[in-house]
């Protein structure tokens, strides 16, 4: 999930799939007639959050050190004072929790250094994304409503421009925050739940196993739960799946991975 982050105003501009793919679930009624994720705008609970309200990962688990694409992390594991038979339990649960949060570490590290990379996006509402990101916020965007209508979006540094045909394009107002690129960077970021899944299997190959939830983080709670699917050695996404509800209305999404640094991955300013 990639989305813009605003430490300031305390907006998320989710780039994928944190709401425009869960347009119902967000509660903002401006969200009908946005394009694609790129523009979504979290203000329904984010804006509305005071200040201490907003946890980044450093308050509560030690930040990842990268270097060269190395990941470090700390887990912090609770003594006991005696092993009884409860006490080995509750240590057993804090070093899977304690895992998780290494393992989220990691994953959000991985994300961070990557220059290039293509997703696909699919939600219960029938809309279908195609998008190219290019470090360091370069973004293009074909979404395909359930009607087969198509909206296109181009994000240039700090150009932004929309197009409904790819072909004729116009400049819009650009959307500002820092880029968050998935789901288990902003859980870290926003203080979401992140606990660890079993490995599964995907393609002919065993990849391992993110859970995310934000129904617990103060005035984030519209940004849904899923899960993150990931690779055991390079650590990067290969599949997220987010679920949002409101009003009684509960809405999916499948965001994929792919192409990761590939030179084809290119970005270039529309002609006006």
């Amino acid at each position: 999930m990639t989305g813009w982050f605003n430490t300031k105003k305390l907006s998320v501009f989710v780039v994928m799939t944190l709401a425009a793919l869960n347009l119902a679930a967000c509660g903002d009624s401006t969200e009908s007639t946005q394009p694609t994720p790129l523009i979504s705008k979290m203000t329904a609970a984010i804006s509305a959050a005071p200040s201490p309200t907003f946890r980044s990962a450093a308050t509560s688990q030690p930040a990842p050190t990268t270097s060269a694409g190395a990941t470090t992390s700390t887990t912090v594991i609770p003594t006991t004072a005696a092993l009884t038979t409860t006490s080995v339990a509750t240590q057993n649960a804090s070093n899977s929790a304690g895992n998780a949060q290494e393992q989220a570490r990691k994953v959000a590290a991985a994300m961070e250094q990557v220059q290039s990379y293509k997703i696909n996006i699919t939600n219960t509402a029938g809309e279908k994304f195609e998008q190219i990101y290019v470090a360091p916020s370069s973004i293009y965007s074909a979404k395909t409503d359930s009607s087969g209508k198509k909206h296109f979006i181009i994000e240039l540094e700090d150009q932004y421009f929309e197009s409904e045909d790819g072909v004729k394009w116009q400049k819009s107002q650009f959307p500002s925050g820092e880029l968050t690129k998935d789901f288990i960077s902003l859980s870290l970021k926003l203080g979401g739940q992140i606990t660890g899944g079993a490995d599964q299997d995907f393609e002919g190959r065993k990849v391992g196993q993110l859970v995310y939830d934000f129904s617990k983080a103060t005035g984030f709670a519209t940004l849904g739960k899923g899960k993150v699917l990931y690779d055991k050695t390079t650590f990067l996404i290969i599949q997220e799946e987010n679920e949002t509800t409101n009003s009684s209305q509960t809405r999916s999404s499948v965001i994929s991975y792919k192409d990761y640094n590939n030179p084809n991955n290119k970005i270039e300013p529309p002609k006006l």
